[in-house]
């Protein structure tokens, strides 16, 4: 069985109400795509604004296939801001060869600890078949702050929006 990883020590720095935005690659990224991303990123944060002010912003690249980003309270990602990291991902697809903004493909975690990307409507079925099973663990791209990122990012599959696809 899987356990609840623990995400307690992510963004020290960042308190609990910091927005938070996870995006998931369609296909996990090898090593050279993760080094290439994250200078991107960090090129990225280092640069966001939002009408012109600098934002206290992080991210995190996480199981070679979650970008994660944070932004502090103390700054406020407007709009605009919030579309530039959406076009930044979007202009990065193509030359990854990977979807980070495909909402329709959910990550589960499963027993051996592989993570399947996995569009929503074939996800309900398989586990309606019993073909991934009860103790997978589901990866919520729903979160919309640290606190529940931290607590519900990962969350069992009979906890899900998968559960009413469970057998009876």
């Amino acid at each position: 069985m899987i356990e609840n990883e623990t995400f307690s020590g992510i963004f020290p720095g960042y308190p609990a109400n910091s927005s938070v935005w996870v995006y998931n690659s369609s296909n996990p990224l090898s090593s050279d795509q993760l080094e290439m991303l994250n200078r991107k990123l960090d090129y990225f944060v280092q640069n966001w604004k939002s009408h012109g002010s600098p934002l206290k912003a992080d991210f995190s690249l996480f199981k070679n296939q979650f970008v994660i980003f944070i932004v502090h309270p103390d700054s406020i990602a407007s709009g605009c801001s919030i579309d530039g990291s959406v076009h930044l991902l979007k202009s990065l697809e193509a030359e990854f060869q990977t979807e980070f903004l495909n909402n329709a493909i959910v990550p589960i975690q499963l027993n051996d600890n592989t993570i399947i990307n996995i569009p929503f409507l074939e996800a309900k079925k398989e586990v309606k078949l019993g073909k991934i099973g009860l103790d997978a663990k589901v990866y919520n791209l729903a979160v919309r702050n640290l606190e529940e990122f931290r607590s519900s990012f990962q969350i069992n599959l009979v906890d899900s929006f998968l559960k009413n696809s469970l057998p009876v």
